[in-house]
């Protein structure tokens, strides 16, 4: 989500967030499950950037502080070892960011959208920044899949009323970690990263094949 969202909660949504909050997926991402120089600290970063948040006594909440920090920082503080284009397209998006978000402080929104030299007055600067990385040959050398960086952790919960014991909405948020009562769902237990490990149900058949031979059998044969 973007700054300026975390910050005004009944503020409308526009362009410039979107294209804010697809730097921080593909940060989040790159940050878990790519090779970096940074590996060993994931968790703090993660939890610094994407985790913060503040409620106050009538229970809105608001954030951005760990972005905030990100951007006024101007620089990475980690680097990708597989993907140089990455890397620029990271720091290309994170100058965008700041620079929306400065403007828009200091002229106000309708000056940021009426101002087309700005990287984030439409979607076609970041767009064609992205299709320069996705084509890039040097993916082809990549040859490790991805790993999960993230280590699981614990977090405090806040019990609600009527909950089952250990279970209770976090009183931070835990997107981070799959612990606890978090790592089941339905009694069924969690993957390392969130996904439900189904148990195997054999499916009935529903192929067209499969119903043209029930028609057989369930049809009488006249001779």
């Amino acid at each position: 989500m973007s700054v300026l969202l975390l910050d005004r909660p009944d503020k409308l949504q526009d362009l410039q967030d979107d294209l804010e909050s697809f730097f921080y997926v593909v940060l989040y991402h790159a940050l878990r499950y790519m090779r970096h120089n940074k590996v060993n600290k994931v968790n703090a970063i993660i939890e610094k950037v994407f985790d913060d948040y503040v409620e106050d006594d009538d229970g809105q909440i608001t954030g951005g502080d760990g972005k905030r920090a990100l951007l006024n920082r101007k620089r990475l503080d980690f680097t990708l070892l597989e993907s140089q284009p990455l890397n620029d397209w990271l720091q290309y998006a994170l100058d965008a960011v700041d620079e929306w978000i400065t403007h828009e402080a200091k002229n106000g929104t309708l000056s940021a959208n009426g101002n087309k030299d700005l990287k984030f007055h439409s979607h076609r600067s970041l767009d064609a920044k992205w299709r320069a990385v996705l084509f890039d040959q040097h993916w082809l050398e990549v040859k490790d899949g991805p790993v999960d960086h993230l280590a699981p952790r614990t977090c405090a919960k806040r019990a609600r009323d009527g909950d089952p014991p250990d279970l209770g909405s976090p009183s931070k948020k835990c997107r981070t970690s799959i612990t606890g009562a978090a790592r089941f769902i339905n009694n069924k237990p969690l993957d390392v990263v969130g996904s439900l490990r189904r148990p195997h149900i054999d499916f009935p058949d529903t192929s067209a094949s499969h119903r043209r031979k029930a028609a057989l059998k369930s049809t009488p044969i006249r001779f």
